[in-house]
């Protein structure tokens, strides 16, 4: 199956999620009303056929990834992320100053990580920079209020063709590291892939005091995610998210809950929630 028909398999599986949760008249999904139990059910199937597709797309580039994996696994045996990342500001900072430093070093940051990843053979795709109200939920929902340690502020994505080019990536990373450049401070290997199957590295770096992340990844897999596969399981998780705490017996008995839940914004119930193509709500 080639690339495009997965995409195109990926975008109708996706659609049909999509249809399968009515929307309130304000346009959030009405998740009180809908059948939940069988909702769970298309979800899961629709997570076992993307899944499908991201193994296949693994497949097809796995075929000569023996040393790329050895590379990989050895990247984050050296470097797990024992001590979490964290910017250089000082306790208490607040997002204003995180995304002040992020202004200041995305340039250089940008520039430290785009050169061994174009050199390699990869294309270098420059995210989104991280919003002030969705720092401030992470840095509260996963850090204790600690803004310097949200180090996704910044973001890129490196997208192979190749496993040969994907290997020349990290030994290229591993060189600029070595010098003055950059400094790795954290590696997750997933390229052998969990439950949802997508498969990337992620790296956590560090350029004069401010650390973002860059992902690697093929462009098979890139391809399904970016056509919707990556939603499948946020609408699963709304449907968690109001059983655990989104009921209303619970908002009723809730006030800031009501008023989070009405608005779209957020729940402070432990985890934070947020905006997908699929509903107004997701588990961060």
């Amino acid at each position: 199956m080639g690339a495009s028909a997965s995409v195109d398999q990926v975008q109708i599986i996706c659609s049909n999620v999509e249809r399968a949760v009515p929307r309130t008249p304000r346009g959030s999904r009405d998740v009180e009303h809908c059948d939940r139990d069988g909702l769970t059910d298309v979800i899961s199937r629709a997570e076992q056929d993307v899944k499908a597709f991201y193994d296949a797309a693994w497949a097809a580039c796995a075929e000569a990834a023996d040393d790329l994996l050895r590379e990989t696994a050895a990247l984050q045996a050296e470097f797990p992320g024992e001590k979490p990342p964290r910017c250089a500001l000082p306790q208490g900072a607040t997002v204003e100053a995180l995304v002040t430093l992020a202004s200041e070093r995305a340039e250089a940051m940008h520039a430290a990580l785009e050169q061994p990843v174009k050199e390699s053979g990869g294309a270098y795709f420059q995210g989104p920079r991280k919003g002030t109200l969705r720092i401030k939920e992470k840095a509260e929902a996963d850090y204790g209020g600690d803004v310097a340690r949200v180090v996704d502020v910044e973001r890129a994505t490196g997208v192979y063709g190749t496993a040969n080019d994907f290997n020349a990536a990290i030994s290229k990373l591993r060189a600029a590291a070595r010098g003055e450049e950059l400094r790795i401070l954290r590696c997750k290997d997933n390229l052998r892939g969990g439950t949802s199957g997508y498969r990337d590295v992620k790296l956590n770096v560090d350029v004069d005091g401010f650390v973002g992340e860059l992902q690697l990844t093929f462009q098979s897999i890139k391809e399904i995610k970016d056509s919707g596969a990556h939603q499948v399981p946020g609408l699963f998780r709304i449907i968690v998210k109001w059983r655990l705490y989104l009921r209303p017996g619970l908002l009723r008995a809730n006030s800031r809950a009501r008023l989070y839940a009405r608005t779209g914004a957020y729940v402070r119930t432990g985890a934070y929630v947020q905006g997908t193509t699929f509903g107004f709500i997701r588990l961060s």
